[in-house]
Formats: structure tokens, C-alpha cells, sequence
């Protein structure tokens, strides 16, 4: 009877991580469909003439950031944006653009993913800002 218990407990164990694990996987997916989203419009923004539906298109899924993202990815992409706004040369605006992947690419990791970030969600309500793109 105890070794019973014992299979019953560990067995029991094993589902719960197997549990854990899957639900992190699955948080991994969402982010990193979230960020592909968000990169396969990123040209757009270094495009002569810029494509206005694009950019659009990616400000809606970086507003989206305000509720899934962390700090840090949503305040690298607020830099982004400043810098795209402030037409600022294009060597700042490529730094900022690897800033802001760089910020998705470590969001996207499984150890992320793997770990809450309970702690990772203290924006204050300067760093929401509600932007559109417009022809000049």
C-alpha cells in the first residue's frame, strides 16, 4: 500500500511539471507570435517612402505590448518610436531597432517563459503613449 502511494504521488508530480511545462511552452509560442508580428513590419519604419499602412499595422501590435510585454520590451520600443518620431539619423534609429529586437528576443526565450513576471509589470502611465503614424 505505501509503495502505492508513493507511485501515486510521484506519477502525480510528473503530471503537474508536465502541466507547467506545457502551459510556459505555450506562453513562449504567444510571445514569440506576438513579436513576429511586430518584426515582419519593422522595415516599414526604415522604408523611403515610408508605408504608413504598415506602420500602423505595427504600432497596433506594439500598443498590445502595454497589456503581454514586459518593461523592458515595451520601453525599448517606446524608444524605438521617440527616435522614429523625432527623425533622428538613421544610425540612431538602427541602434534603437536592435535595442527593441534585442528586448523581444530575450522576452522570447523558454527561461522566460518558464519563469512569471510577477515583478516585470510596474510601467507608469508616462511610459503609455498613444501613437499613429501620419504623412508629414
Amino acid at each position: 500500500m505505501n509503495g502505492g502511494l508513493w507511485a501515486l504521488a510521484v506519477s502525480g508530480a510528473l503530471a503537474g511539471l508536465g502541466w507547467f511545462y506545457q502551459k510556459a511552452w505555450d506562453r513562449r509560442e504567444q510571445r514569440l507570435d506576438h513579436y513576429f508580428g511586430i518584426i515582419d513590419r519593422l522595415p516599414a519604419f526604415l522604408a523611403t517612402p515610408p508605408n504608413f499602412q504598415d506602420i500602423n499595422a505595427t504600432i497596433t501590435e506594439i500598443r498590445r505590448l502595454w497589456i503581454v510585454g514586459p518593461n523592458d520590451v515595451v520601453r525599448a520600443a517606446n524608444a524605438f518610436l521617440e527616435i522614429i518620431e523625432g527623425a533622428k539619423p538613421q544610425e540612431e534609429k538602427e541602434n534603437a531597432l536592435r535595442a527593441f529586437i534585442l528586448a523581444m528576443r530575450r522576452d522570447s526565450t523558454f527561461a522566460s517563459a518558464l519563469v512569471p513576471r510577477f515583478f516585470h509589470n510596474k510601467l507608469s502611465s508616462d511610459e503609455i503613449v498613444l501613437r499613429t503614424a501620419t504623412p508629414r
